[in-house]
């Protein structure tokens, strides 16, 4: 499928502007798509995945942190909001080729619709506003809680015990972990070469499904989020508050900040529950 359905000379527009992006300094990053052949291509390599050995999937951050990096290079805009749906799953090795349509485009903000797939079967749709405006007003309601720094807290309990995949360079530090009152305060720290962006973001604010121990193993339906901020910190602090289970379900919702308090963005998320006492990882084809 070629991006965004383009005529030829538009395709090689766009090719000309999407050569110079690819130099950025976050190229290196495992959740950024290749463009090549009129398209956006990320393979499911181990570093993007979760899941039990033999059961790999690719995680619903890193999918979603892939439609971002594809919106925001073919929009040419940084992202502002951005609602995912989680339809299917991919597999450690598939290749998942991610579209990207214009809506609409003001001289603020650029709509766009982003799908990826793998092969013919869609894994993810999303609707996505991106765009800036010059103004100088810049206010923070929100303040970071007053916890511990990481190195004072306690390691979270590993997932799994893999060298190779998403866990590998993931740490977690718990700050608050109150499952009656359904309240997560986590430190999460990528070990990557790649600085703060919206998409990193993305991928960090999906550990919201999993941060009190009742939710651990939950299988992300959707995510919603609001970057306010890039920021850039080494540690992102996640508050997390569960606002109901009901029929088998979790919903919630995540506030990140940066280690001196800059709010980074507003996460929302639905997903469903494991059940008590089963194994960590659940793949989404599960609930399909």
């Amino acid at each position: 499928m070629e991006c965004g359905g383009r005529n030829p000379s538009t395709r090689r527009i766009i090719d000309d502007r999407l050569m110079s992006v690819e130099l950025s300094d976050h190229s290196a990053a495992f959740y950024r798509p290749e463009y090549k052949e009129h398209q956006f291509q990320l393979d499911v390599v181990p570093v993007c995945t979760v899941g039990p050995v033999g059961r790999k999937f690719l995680m619903g951050g890193v999918n979603t942190a892939a439609a971002v990096e594809a919106a925001e290079q073919y929009c040419g805009r940084p992202l502002l909001t951005i609602s995912s749906q989680f339809l299917s799953f991919a597999a450690l090795g598939d290749r998942v080729s991610i579209g990207v349509d214009k809506l609409s485009e003001g001289r603020s903000v650029t709509q766009a619709n982003i799908v990826n797939r793998v092969g013919d079967r869609e894994i993810l749709q999303a609707s996505a506003s991106l765009g800036d405006r010059d103004v100088s007003e810049d206010t923070q309601f929100f303040q970071a809680p007053d916890v511990a720094h990481p190195e004072d807290c306690d390691p979270a309990p590993a997932d799994n015990l893999d060298t190779s995949d998403l866990g590998s360079i993931t740490e977690k530090r718990v700050c608050v972990e109150d499952s009656d009152a359904g309240v997560g305060i986590t430190w999460i720290k990528i070990s990557d070469d790649a600085p703060v962006t919206a998409a990193k973001i993305a991928l960090v604010a999906d550990y919201l499904a999993g941060a009190i121990p009742r939710t651990r193993g939950a299988s992300s339906l959707d995510n919603h989020l609001r970057v306010i901020s890039r920021h850039e910190t080494e540690w992102f602090l996640c508050q997390t508050r569960m606002a109901a289970f009901t029929r088998g379900f979790l919903h919630g919702e995540t506030r990140l900040f940066s280690e001196d308090g800059r709010l980074l963005a507003l996460a929302s998320q639905s997903a469903a529950l494991p059940n008590e006492g089963g194994e960590w990882a659940q793949s989404q084809a599960k609930f399909r």
